[in-house]
């Protein structure tokens, strides 16, 4: 009888053993969010054309350099803009967010008014962020173009990004 007590006890412990492993992994996982902002400044003058590539360097933030070698993932959440120091009258603006390498479209504007305004949801290309995504988990930093159409004139004005991301990381 005993050993057939010591064997059920001995199978419960190793099977707790092997499934807990799992469980200490992922104890270990810090989830946090970050915002990393990127900036175009746009001044043109009768070309109707724009086109522009920046880097997005996610180390910028603090919590990402602390933790760029443990990073296991990003989740892209939003990106927003926002327009300051316009000079534009009546000027408007169709066009795209892209990474650079591969050309994924990450958001369009179609008519936009190139006026000052508050942060504003850009609408959003969801296969874009997951690109993005796991293009950052390599060297935390990738290239973004904005290209596009102004309707009319000359304009200038800096064009702010912020791109809205949930990181997992390994605290140990």
């Amino acid at each position: 009888m005993k050993i057939k007590h010591l064997f059920s006890v001995a199978l419960v412990l190793g099977i707790s053993t092997f499934t807990s492993c799992d469980l200490f992994d992922k104890a270990d996982d810090v989830n946090f969010d970050v915002d990393v902002p990127l900036n175009f400044v746009v001044n043109i003058s009768e070309v109707l054309t724009f086109s522009d590539e920046a880097l997005l360097n996610a180390k910028t933030n603090s919590d990402v350099a602390k933790y760029a070698s443990k990073i296991e993932s990003f989740k892209m959440n939003k990106i927003t803009y926002s327009i300051e120091g316009s000079n534009a009258s009546s000027q408007t603006f169709s066009g795209s967010l892209v990474i650079a390498e591969g050309g994924q479209t990450l958001g369009t504007l179609t008519n936009v008014a190139v006026t000052n305004t508050l942060e504003t949801d850009l609408p959003v290309n969801v296969d874009g962020l997951n690109a993005l995504a796991s293009k950052l988990l390599d060297d935390k930093e990738e290239l973004v173009r904005v290209a596009g159409q102004f309707s009319d004139g000359s304009v200038n004005f800096t064009l702010k990004l912020r791109f809205y991301l949930t990181i997992k990381a390994n605290a140990l």
